[in-house]
């Protein structure tokens, strides 16, 4: 299954470091108040409180590629089986909070979840030229493959 997660219109002007310098992708609910671990992030002007716990990072990750739909660049993340259960219990039980798209270490979208994300892969609009989504996707794959021996 696809879902198309709305992150096209957002477009990250500034960004802190990195919440995890470790992963290159990572889902992370945005909080209204900090709390013990929580990060802050920039988007758009706007300043988020970042969970302390990503929902989804690159362990999650089976396969990643860039594509293109509509004319929208997009990154095609299919997730683990366990990745596929942390995202849809997360978003089941956070309906109406936000949850941040971290891509790189900068937070390009924080989209309110509107309904529970299940199935894979994900495909999430991105902000970054078809060089730079084969890129991440390469960087992506690259650390999966290592990690796990994968092909």
């Amino acid at each position: 299954m696809s879902i198309l997660v709305g992150f096209a219109a957002c477009r990250a002007e500034v960004s802190t470091p990195a919440p995890s310098e470790a992963n290159l992708i990572e889902f992370r609910l945005v909080e209204d108040v900090p709390s013990e671990g929580s990060q802050q992030a920039m988007l758009n002007g706007e300043r988020l409180i970042l969970g302390p716990t990503p929902l989804v990072s690159d362990s999650d990750v089976h396969a990643i590629a860039p594509g293109i739909r509509s004319g929208q660049l997009l990154l095609s993340i299919e997730l683990t089986e366990k990745g596929q259960q942390r995202i849809r219990r997360a978003t089941a039980e956070n309906i109406g909070r936000r949850m941040a798209f971290i891509l790189d270490g900068q937070v390009k979208a924080a989209p309110v979840i509107r309904d529970t994300i299940s199935g894979s892969p994900l495909d999430v609009s991105i902000q970054a030229s078809q060089s730079e989504a084969e890129r991440l996707a390469t960087k992506v794959r690259s650390r999966w493959q290592e990690s796990t021996g994968g092909p």
